[in-house]
């Protein structure tokens, strides 16, 4: 059995994963790239709930490129910042 998988729907599970607690914590947050706003991808129509899951969007450039998803998280209690990108 073979299962394709599209560039948004592994996108959103990275996010899932990486960011289990981010609608429960103010600490910490993670954008997705605008060219994840399009209603479709290679002819397949992105549902809203996976559209939804990749929320909030943002254009993203940093010196090495550009992600597709960026996320901030509070580290520990010294309140140090970790700052996670992800290219799929």
């Amino acid at each position: 059995m073979t299962a394709t998988l599209t560039e948004p729907t592994v996108l959103a599970a990275a996010k899932d994963t990486l960011y289990p607690t981010l609608h429960d914590s103010a600490n910490h947050y993670a954008v997705t790239e605008t060219q994840f706003t399009q209603a479709t991808w290679g002819g397949w129509t992105i549902p809203e709930e996976l559209r939804n899951r990749l929320a909030p969007y943002n254009t993203i450039r940093l010196a090495e490129g550009e992600p597709d998803l960026l996320g901030v998280t509070e580290c520990g209690s010294f309140g140090a910042t970790a700052l996670t990108s992800v290219r799929s």
